[in-house]
């Protein structure tokens, strides 16, 4: 359990390390599909990338449809892929 948390520590790490240095190859408009968090499986449009002082790591600032309207959303560069 001990080995078990280390990794999943380092797995974490690794991913914001990796999401630190993402850089963005998407283009406004783009089709992506969310892989992981709670619109898993939805398909969604590239908005932009948004860098804060105050993040870790930039966000992707993506559109998704539900319920019949669009609703921009925040999600990290790992939760999506290209079509």
């Amino acid at each position: 359990s001990f080995r078990a948390a280390v990794e999943a520590e380092h797995h974490d790490m690794e991913r914001r390390r990796q999401n630190n240095e993402y850089q963005c190859l998407y283009r406004p408009g783009q089709a992506l599909e969310m892989i992981s968090g709670n619109f898993e499986g939805m398909a969604t449009t590239f908005k932009d990338a948004v860098k804060r002082a105050h993040d870790e790591y930039a966000k992707l600032r993506v559109e998704v449809e539900m319920f019949g309207r669009i609703a921009t959303v925040e999600v990290s560069p790992d939760m999506v892929k290209a079509y």
